[in-house]
């Protein structure tokens, strides 16, 4: 891979980490808030991995942009640029 792509990644992810937000996989929408009832803490869930991050940063730099994916939602908001294709 080209490091334009890494460094793509490399942004996006930034950008997750420091919304670290419960995330609808269908639309995008953000979920309320997880609290612990015993502490009332706030449970933090990642909900994806660096490579989802490097899989839409690779599709972002082919000449194509296309994605298929059960996940419109979250590749909506962090690639915007990307035509996405769902399977249902």
């Amino acid at each position: 891979m080209k490091p334009e792509v890494y460094i793509t990644a490399a942004g996006r992810w930034e950008k997750y980490n420091k919304r670290r937000t419960l995330m609808c996989h269908n639309c995008g929408k953000k979920l309320e808030r997880l609290i612990c009832k015993k502490c009332k803490s706030e449970i933090k869930i990642r909900q994806h991995i660096l490579t989802d991050f490097l899989i839409g940063a690779y599709d972002l730099h082919l000449d194509r942009q296309t994605i298929v994916t059960n996940d419109k939602g979250y590749y909506s908001s962090y690639f915007p640029e990307l035509n996405i294709t769902t399977v249902e």
